[in-house]
């Protein structure tokens, strides 16, 4: 049971030091070094709000930095963000912030190479097993937790052994790890837990790390611990509206959190089905459309997806000055009209009908056999690209101009 009221904010998946460019979203460099900028005022605004709340810790559970290498410019900004919020900092780091010799969390090599030291109130947990701490300023508040070594996945399921034993008072975990049955599409499992193993840890509350999306986890109607996701987006992996948590243990030991906005920025992903629209501008409408209900503001940024069939030898593409159009109106975006595919009628070809035994015909039975054979065999990169040659082959016979589309 806690001897009194406990109140933090979490935040982690932040990933300062992100280059910006490895994303559909196709920020022009201008752009990604505003959004980079950005991401810095993402934490200092984080560290305003634990004051705010008279929070007595701010908690990371990991992935606070994009990678080991990442630019002393945002080591420097985070120490001194940490060092005037003059509070503990908590931080278990993760996949992608691993601790190791190398790492800029290990206090020698930081005064080494940069003449710098983490502000005295910063606590890195550096080993990859469980481990306890306790700071002077929350004498009734347990912190267990670990750090990742290694980028390399954790595949043990270590929340399932015990706990070190935790001194008297509020326990509170942090790590960065996979909650069973949860993972977003092609996400990296680690550290994978179930909910019961968290409700047997026994703790007050988890802080925990890695997956992008705010997520609570219950357990009989108690709040076990939470996933703030990330406070910032930066790609298409990444849309809506990100949070960081307010929260608070109260003196019976439970726990609860409310998300906090602080990004200004959203991303909008809009798939816009084009089926039906007979010219350019009539792709133009659908996406207009689309736009007018999306909800987007100036400050945000949009990926279009077109898709849908069009007439066979209508060529996707927007009118000059369209997009650029679309760019001033909002920070930011990118349309991709690749999905969008000829309105073949291939049945036509079929054995029997009477253009089956035409070039166009034995072309496209040779190759939908072979498109069988290999989604039959599960093989669907392979599919896909013997649908697209029909497509490019039954543009070509017919004279069509070939324009590339993507997979």
């Amino acid at each position: 049971m806690a001897a009194t009221t406990f109140r933090f904010v979490q935040t982690s998946d932040l990933h300062l030091g992100s280059p910006m460019t490895a994303t559909a979203l196709r920020l022009p460099a201008a752009k990604a070094q505003e959004r980079r900028r950005e991401l810095r005022e993402v934490l200092r605004d984080a560290c305003t709000l634990a004051k705010d709340e008279d929070a007595g810790a701010l908690l990371i559970p990991g992935d606070l930095f994009d990678d080991e290498a990442v630019d002393f410019e945002e080591i420097g900004y985070a120490a001194e963000q940490f060092g005037a919020l003059a509070r503990p900092v908590i931080i278990a780091p993760g996949n992608h912030d691993w601790v190791s010799p190398a790492s800029f969390y290990d206090p020698v090599l930081l005064r080494r190479r940069h003449r710098i030291a983490w502000p005295g109130n910063v606590h890195v947990f550096r080993r990859q097993t469980w481990e306890t701490l306790t700071v002077p300023e929350l004498p009734d508040v347990t912190f267990t937790g670990l750090g990742f070594e290694t980028h390399v996945p954790l595949t043990e399921r270590l929340l399932g052994a015990p706990l070190p034993a935790a001194a008297k008072g509020t326990r509170v975990l942090l790590f960065h790890g996979s909650r069973h049955g949860s993972a977003p599409p092609g996400k990296l499992q680690t550290l994978p837990f179930t909910d019961a193993e968290l409700a047997a840890a026994g703790c007050a509350y988890a802080a925990i790390g890695h997956y992008h999306d705010t997520a609570r986890i219950e357990h009989h109607g108690r709040l076990l611990g939470a996933y703030a996701g990330c406070p910032a987006g930066r790609g298409l992996d990444e849309c809506g509206p990100k949070h960081v948590l307010a929260g608070e243990i109260d003196a019976t030991g439970r726990a609860s959190i409310r998300p906090v906005r602080i990004d200004r920025r959203t991303i909008h992903r809009l798939s816009v089905n084009c089926t039906g629209a007979l010219s350019g501008e009539g792709i133009v409408n659908r996406i207009d459309e689309r736009l007018a209900g999306c909800g987007a503001t100036a400050e945000d940024l949009v990926y279009i997806e077109a898709t849908g069939a069009i007439p066979p030898g209508l060529q996707p593409r927007l009118p000059d000055g369209y997009l650029s159009a679309l760019r001033g109106r909002f920070f930011h975006v990118q349309a991709d009209l690749s999905a969008l595919r000829p309105d073949y009628d291939l049945d036509r070809y079929a054995t029997g009908a009477a253009e089956a035994h035409t070039t166009e015909g034995r072309f496209v039975r040779r190759l939908q056999a072979r498109l069988a054979e290999l989604l039959e065999a599960g093989d669907e990169g392979g599919a896909a690209i013997v649908q697209q040659a029909i497509e490019y082959g039954l543009d070509a016979i017919r004279g069509d101009r070939i324009q590339m589309r993507g997979g």
